[in-house]
């Protein structure tokens, strides 16, 4: 398996990527941007936001205290969105 990361110092820089992957037909569906600290994660989320159609939040989905998101409600509010809609799926609050 091939592994590539690429690295953004800036949310900025992120944003300008994926604008210019988004016109590019054999992009991946899927990212993982992975932060270091509070502070940059609400810095992108805040910015990240107005890039995307749709936005779901995990925690959302969970039927209770300490319990898993319930997959299939995921699953089918993935499936009521539009083919070419951009989905920002934020983790457990």
């Amino acid at each position: 398996m091939k592994e590539s990361f690429l690295v953004f110092t800036t949310p900025e820089e992120l944003i300008k990527f994926m604008r210019q992957e988004k016109e590019k037909a054999e992009r991946y569906a899927t990212r993982f941007i992975l932060i270091d600290d509070w502070q940059q994660w609400d810095n992108l989320i805040s910015k990240l936001n107005f890039e995307v159609s749709n936005i779901i939040c995990l925690s959302e989905y969970c039927n209770g205290k300490d319990v898993f998101p319930s997959l299939q409600g995921v699953i089918n509010s993935l499936e009521a969105m539009g083919k070419d809609e951009s989905i920002l799926i934020l983790p457990l609050a």
